[in-house]
C-alpha cells in the first residue's frame, strides 16, 4: 500500500479524499482535486503550490485554482481543484509572441522573408526567457503596441554616444520594418554602384540564347535567354552569369540587391523559373521569378549572402526552369547587382569599445525581466561583445550609476544576430543600457527593441526572489 502525503503552500495537509490525473505526454495541464475539512483550510489561498507524494516521491506538482465549499456527509467540506505546473507554460502561450510583419531578412534557403518574432536568438536564452514568464502591458489605446510586445514603447526615449547619419535611435521603438539605428558612419562614406553581368561561363546551357554573349548584360530586349514550348519537357538550367567587381577601395558591404528583368511569353501549365545565387562557394535558391505578360523587374534582397567584398566579387547566378508537367515560355533579358558599400576602414564605421545604446522606459517599472534587441535589416551588424545593465535613475543619459542584473548579462564573441536575454525580475528599472566591451570588425545596428516585465511571483515557472 502506498503512503500518500499532501502539501499545500509547503505545509502538510490531512485530506479526506484526493484525486489527480497524469496524462503524460500531453500539452494540456493535468488536473487534481482534493477534499479538506475546514480546519485544514487555514492559510490556503489561490495559486498556492500543491504537491502530492507517494512514499516520499513527488507524483504531482500543481497550483490551487478553485476553492469550493460544500456540504458533505459530516458537514462542511472544501473541494480544492487546479492543474499541474504545465498550466504556467500553457498560460504564457496566450502572450502570442507572433510577428505579423515581414521584418526580414530574406531567407534564401527557404525562399521566404523571415517573419518569426524572435528571429535568430540563443535558444538557451529563449528557454530561460519563457520560463521567467514575461508579461505584456495591454495594448488598448496604444498605437504601436501588441500583446506579446512587453512594455509599450510609446513613451520611451533614447541616448547613445554615437549615431550614424540617417540611422535614428527612435526607430528601435517605432515598430516599423526597414528602419534601424546604427552606431557609426556618415552618408559621405557610403557609395552606390551597379554591377552588371560581364561573363557567361557556360556551366549550364539548357536555354536558348539570342544576341551576343553574355546576353543579359545590358538593358536591351533584343539580347536575352529563353525557354519555350519547343524546349524539352524537363528541367533546364542556364548559367553561370558573373558580375563586374567592386572598386579596389571597397571594404564593407551594407546592402546588396539583385535585379532581374523578365517576362512570361506563354503559360501552358504550372512551370516556373527560379534564380540561384552563388557567393563563390555555395549556391542559394533565391526563389521564383514572377509571371508577367510584359517585362518587369524582380528584386531579391541578398545582403545576408553577399555581405563581404569577396563574396560580391565572386557572385554569379544561374536560372532553373522547372517543367513541372507542362511548359511555360519565359524570357530573361537583363540582370545586375546594386551594392551599397563604404571605402572607410574600421575606425570609422565598425564597433568600438564603450559605444552604448540606452533606453529610458519613461518611468520606473517593477519586475523587469527581459530584453530583445533585433538586428534584422543587415544580418551581419549585430553586437559581438557587450554588457547589459540597468539604473533606477530617470536622468540615465547623464552619467554612471549602472548596475548589473542578476545574473549579470556579459557576453563575448556573440554569434546570435538577435540579442535576447532575461534575468531575475528586478523592481524600479527606469533605464536599460547595452554597452560594447570590445571592438569588432562589423557595424552595429538595432532595428527594434522590446522590454518585458515578469508576471506575478505565483505565476512564474522559475522560483526566483
Amino acid at each position: 500500500m502506498k503512503f500518500v502525503t499532501l502539501y499545500i503552500g509547503g505545509v502538510e495537509k490531512f485530506f479526506l479524499r484526493v484525486h489527480y490525473v497524469k496524462s503524460h505526454p500531453s500539452s494540456d495541464p493535468d488536473t487534481f482535486d482534493v477534499v479538506l475539512t475546514p480546519e485544514q483550510m487555514t492559510g490556503i489561498d489561490n495559486f498556492d503550490i500543491v504537491e502530492i507524494k507517494k512514499d516520499g516521491n513527488t507524483e504531482f506538482y500543481g497550483f490551487v485554482e478553485e476553492i469550493t465549499p460544500e456540504i458533505g456527509e459530516d458537514g462542511l467540506e472544501y473541494t480544492i481543484s487546479g492543474r499541474c505546473w504545465k498550466v504556467i507554460l500553457w498560460k504564457k502561450w496566450t502572450e502570442r509572441y507572433q510577428e505579423s510583419r515581414e521584418v526580414g531578412p530574406y531567407d534564401t534557403e527557404n525562399d521566404v522573408i523571415e517573419s518569426g518574432f524572435f528571429g535568430s536568438v540563443n535558444p538557451t536564452e529563449l528557454l530561460k526567457f519563457i520560463m521567467r514568464c514575461p508579461m505584456s502591458i495591454h495594448p488598448k489605446d496604444r498605437i504601436r503596441h501588441k500583446i506579446g510586445w512587453g512594455i509599450s514603447s510609446e513613451y520611451w526615449t533614447y541616448c547613445t554616444n554615437e549615431t550614424a547619419d540617417c540611422f535614428y535611435p527612435d526607430w528601435v521603438g517605432m515598430r516599423t520594418t526597414g528602419l534601424s539605428w546604427r552606431s557609426r558612419g556618415s552618408v559621405s562614406y557610403l557609395n552606390l554602384i551597379n554591377l552588371y553581368v560581364d561573363t557567361f561561363d557556360v556551366t549550364y546551357t539548357g536555354w536558348k540564347v539570342t544576341g551576343a554573349s553574355p546576353y543579359i548584360d545590358i538593358d536591351d530586349e533584343s539580347d536575352y535567354i529563353s525557354v519555350d514550348g519547343t524546349s524539352p519537357a524537363t528541367d533546364l538550367d542556364e548559367g553561370y552569369f558573373g558580375f563586374d567587381d567592386l572598386p579596389a577601395t571597397a571594404v564593407n558591404v551594407y546592402t546588396a540587391i539583385l535585379y532581374v528583368k523578365c517576362k512570361l511569353g506563354q503559360m501552358g501549365g504550372n512551370g516556373y523559373v527560379e534564380v540561384i545565387l552563388n557567393d563563390g562557394i555555395t549556391d542559394y535558391n533565391l526563389g521564383r521569378l514572377p509571371y508577367s505578360w510584359g517585362f518587369v523587374y524582380k528584386d531579391f534582397m541578398v545582403q545576408s549572402v553577399l555581405n563581404t567584398t569577396d563574396k560580391v566579387n565572386n557572385a554569379k547566378i544561374y536560372f532553373r526552369y522547372h517543367f513541372n508537367g507542362q511548359f511555360v515560355d519565359y524570357t530573361v533579358s537583363y540582370a545586375y547587382l546594386k551594392i551599397e558599400y563604404s571605402t572607410t576602414n574600421d575606425s570609422d564605421v565598425y564597433q568600438h569599445k564603450d559605444d552604448y545604446f540606452i533606453i529610458n522606459l519613461g518611468e520606473p517599472y517593477p519586475r523587469v525581466t527581459g530584453i530583445l534587441l533585433e538586428c534584422r535589416n543587415n544580418a551581419a551588424n549585430y553586437a559581438r561583445n557587450y554588457n547589459i545593465q540597468y539604473t533606477s535613475t530617470a536622468d540615465c543619459c547623464a552619467g554612471d550609476g549602472w548596475t548589473d542584473f542578476d545574473p549579470p548579462v556579459i557576453v563575448q564573441n556573440n554569434e546570435y544576430r538577435d540579442i535576447l536575454h532575461s534575468w531575475k525580475p528586478k523592481d524600479d528599472v527606469h533605464c536599460i543600457r547595452i554597452k560594447l566591451t570590445l571592438s569588432a570588425d562589423n557595424a552595429w545596428e538595432i532595428s527594434q527593441a522590446y522590454v518585458w516585465q515578469g508576471d506575478e511571483h505565483n505565476y512564474r515557472v522559475m522560483h526566483e526572489v
